[in-house]
């Protein structure tokens, strides 16, 4: 049953919150002999999540289980009618960045509007590539995952053991790490929340330092066909 919830993740063409139900059900079968249910860490569910909920977790960043159905939810509208994504991913890309927000006018004259309109188109066109960049790099980790012998950790006893993107120690998460942070070494923070250019540089979660891994990792295996040169040029 712990392989269960481990190794679900989900499914081509189901509902990113049909998923999270799922998993949250098998979640409390494992704990039935405890006297306290609680609900499982938020990163053990998202890990098993399709490719284009990527962009959305980024964005978004949910803290708590109904913010992670709010965002899949987002994701799957969006994944269904394109047509929305401006709509959508406006106003959070407002909340994310107060500083791109714009200031109020009292006269809107029509060269602004058309100004902002080819601010509005440029910056989605950022975005958009993106969110690109992590569905590649998301695929890349689902394949792995997929590709890995389950029985090398059957015939070891061990089971499915996590690993923390701050100390790279296995048996906890990054959410639950006590150690220093892994990009400047202060403690009381992990790397997803250092503020410091290392540890921004370094964080596995930031857009463009997962950018840069799907580039390395193109350059290690000497692939130069043309759709990778497109990419490595900062192409789509």
């Amino acid at each position: 049953m712990e392989e269960d919830f481990y190794t679900r993740i989900q499914a081509e063409g189901e509902p990113g919150e049909s998923y999270i139900h799922a998993k949250i059900q098998l979640w409390r079968r494992l704990q039935l002999n405890q006297q306290e249910v609680t609900n499982p860490d938020i990163s053990a569910i998202r890990i098993g999540l399709r490719p284009h909920n990527e962009f959305f977790l980024n964005l978004k960043k949910p803290k708590n289980i109904e913010e992670l159905r709010e965002t899949v939810r987002l994701a799957d509208k969006c994944r269904a009618n394109p047509s929305v994504i401006p709509s959508i991913v406006q106003p959070m890309t407002n909340v994310a960045n107060p500083s791109h927000q714009e200031e109020p006018r009292v006269q809107i004259v029509h060269n602004t509007q058309r100004q902002e309109r080819k601010s509005l188109e440029a910056r989605m066109d950022s975005l958009m590539q993106q969110m690109e960049s992590l569905v590649v790099m998301q695929q890349k980790v689902l394949e792995t995952v997929a590709d890995r012998p389950r029985s090398s950790s059957r015939a070891s006893g061990g089971g499915f053991k996590p690993v923390c993107f701050n100390c790279h120690k296995q048996g906890h998460y990054m959410d639950q790490c006590r150690s220093e942070c892994g990009g400047c070494g202060a403690s009381g923070h992990v790397i997803s929340h250092c503020s410091s250019s290392k540890g921004q540089s370094s964080n596995v979660y930031n857009p463009a330092t997962q950018r840069n891994l799907v580039s390395e990792a193109i350059k290690r295996n000497g692939d130069t066909g043309p759709e990778k040169q497109d990419f490595l040029k900062g192409g789509h």
